[in-house]
């Protein structure tokens, strides 16, 4: 058993509550690597964390048994019994610069749904990559409906180019899908520069699939 202290980067709505994701914070305050806490084995998906007790850049402890990497999500921790999660502070928005990675492409590209674009791999292909997560920064990102006529509710993505390559992902983050409609109506809309966190979900029909999962304005 042992606590992880990190700063939550993503918040991925899902069946049964929230799927969330940070990276690491060190004693001496150095931003470490990335962890994704999980379910046990065997269970129900645990309703991980109340929406109003966490949020996006919230600084949080949890407690874990025993890391649980999978070939496409190596950042994985197996979630204590009682994970007695806890809020510590907030982390300062003019420190993300310090939070971003910068791989060459968000898991390869030229694999595509029928809705998106660049927006899946083959299974197969995701354990070539050693990361499932990465906290980006943007400039031209776009937020438009999903209009998937297979889904029973509605979702958003955002259409954005990161190193001169296009992608149009499916948006998990609640806060922005909400705040969208919300405001938007469901018209397209352009958003100011911002960094956003992407995951790479669990295999589901032969691919893995690309979201969004946090979002920061600048």
């Amino acid at each position: 058993m042992q606590t992880k202290i990190f700063v939550c980067l993503g918040k991925s709505i899902r069946e049964g509550g929230f799927c969330i994701a940070g990276k690491e914070i060190a004693e001496n305050h150095r931003i470490e690597s990335w962890f994704r806490p999980v379910g046990r084995e065997k269970e129900s998906i645990p309703r991980y964390i109340d929406t109003e007790c966490i949020s996006v850049l919230d600084i949080v402890s949890c407690l874990v048994e025993a890391p649980a990497p999978t070939p496409t999500q190596p950042e994985n921790f197996t979630l204590a019994r009682y994970p007695n999660w806890k809020l510590i502070k907030r982390f300062p928005d003019k420190s993300c610069k310090y939070l971003v990675d910068t791989p060459e492409t968000l898991w390869g590209y030229g694999y595509s749904s029928q809705q998106g674009l660049n927006d899946r791999i083959p299974e197969e292909k995701a354990p070539n990559f050693n990361a499932s997560l990465y906290f980006i920064h943007v400039n031209d990102a776009i937020l438009i409906p999903d209009v998937s006529t297979y889904r029973t509710y509605p979702k958003i993505r955002m259409v954005f180019h990161y190193n001169n390559i296009k992608y149009s992902l499916i948006v998990t983050y609640n806060v922005l899908t909400e705040r969208y409609y919300y405001l938007n109506n469901g018209e397209k809309v352009k958003l100011p520069p911002c960094y956003i966190t992407l995951s790479l979900a669990k295999p589901y029909g032969e691919y893995c699939y690309k979201l969004v999962v946090g979002y920061v304005e600048i």
